[in-house]
C-alpha cells in the first residue's frame, strides 16, 4: 500500500509545465475614520466600502509569456494594481477598456502577477479567458497549475483515492472469494467428509486405536498421508495419531 502512495508522490516530480490563474472575492473592505476624514465628508459618504477582487495569474513553465491577454466581463471605475510575485518592479500592462481585456507583457518563468481591482458595490467582473502567447489557457491547465500551486492538497487527495481506491478493491476480492466459498460449499453439500483430530498412542490403547482405524476405513489414504506413513504397522508406533472422524453431509 505505502508502495502506491509513493508512486502517487512520485507522479509530481513530471507533471507537465502550466499556466493558470486564480480569482478570489469580492471582499468587501470598509474605510477607516480617519481616511473618511482625510477625503471628506461627501467622498466618504460615496465610498464607505470598496469591494476588492483577487486575480493572481501563474507562470508555470521554464519560458517567458510575452503577452498574456485576460478578456473580462463587468466594469470597474478603479485603476487596478498589478504586482508581480517574485520581482519588485511594476509589470508592463495596459487595460483596453473598449475591448475589456488586459495586455501584461513579459511575466517571466516560475513567476506570477497578482492584480487587485476595485469595485464599487455596483459593480462586477468575471474572467471569459485568458490567452498567453495566443494560447487559450484551458480547464485542463487550469487543474495541473492547480496541483502547481498546492501540491501537498494535491498529493493528500491523491492519496485518499488510492487509499480509497485499495480498500474497495481489498473488499471486492474479499467478498468474491467468500461467494466462491459458498458456491463451493453448496455443491458439496452432500458430500461426505472427515474431522481431523489428535490421538495418544500407548501400549494399553492400541486396541482402541485399532477400533477407530478400522471404523475410519474409508479414510485410510488420508490418515496415511496426515501421518507420514504407509501402514497400520508404522502408525502404530507413532506416540501421537492423527485420525480422521467422519462427518454427516450438510443437509
Amino acid at each position: 500500500m505505502i508502495d502506491k502512495v509513493l508512486n502517487v508522490i512520485g507522479l509530481f516530480k513530471e507533471l507537465p509545465e502550466a499556466i493558470g490563474y486564480s480569482i478570489f472575492g469580492p471582499l468587501a473592505f470598509s474605510l477607516p475614520k480617519e481616511l473618511q476624514e482625510a477625503i471628506g465628508q461627501s467622498a466618504s459618504k460615496k465610498i464607505e466600502t470598496v469591494n476588492v477582487v483577487y486575480l493572481k495569474v501563474d507562470n508555470f513553465t521554464n519560458k517567458e509569456i510575452r503577452e498574456l491577454s485576460i478578456m473580462y466581463g463587468g466594469s470597474f471605475s478603479y485603476t487596478p494594481n498589478l504586482n508581480y510575485e517574485r520581482r519588485e518592479i511594476k509589470p508592463d500592462h495596459q487595460q483596453q477598456e473598449d475591448k475589456k481585456v488586459f495586455l501584461i507583457k513579459n511575466i517571466p518563468p516560475k513567476d506570477s502577477v497578482k492584480i487587485e481591482i476595485f469595485l464599487d458595490q455596483n459593480e462586477t467582473i468575471s474572467i471569459d479567458n485568458v490567452l498567453a502567447d495566443g494560447v487559450l489557457v484551458t480547464k485542463w491547465m487550469q487543474k495541473i497549475a492547480d496541483i502547481h500551486r498546492y501540491p501537498r492538497f494535491a498529493i493528500m487527495y491523491l492519496a485518499m483515492l488510492v487509499m480509497l481506491g485499495f480498500t474497495g478493491w481489498t473488499a471486492y476480492s474479499n467478498w468474491t472469494t467468500t461467494e466462491n466459498y459458498k458456491i463451493v460449499n453448496e455443491s458439496m453439500s452432500d458430500w461426505e467428509g472427515c474431522s481431523p483430530y489428535p490421538f495418544e498412542n500407548n501400549i494399553e490403547s492400541e486396541k482402541l486405536l485399532k477400533r477407530e482405524f478400522l471404523q475410519q476405513q474409508n479414510y485410510h489414504w488420508l490418515i496415511f498421508k496426515l501421518n507420514k506413513v504407509n501402514s497400520f504397522e508404522e502408525l502404530k508406533l507413532k506416540d501421537t495419531v492423527i485420525l480422521c472422524k467422519p462427518t454427516s453431509p450438510k443437509n
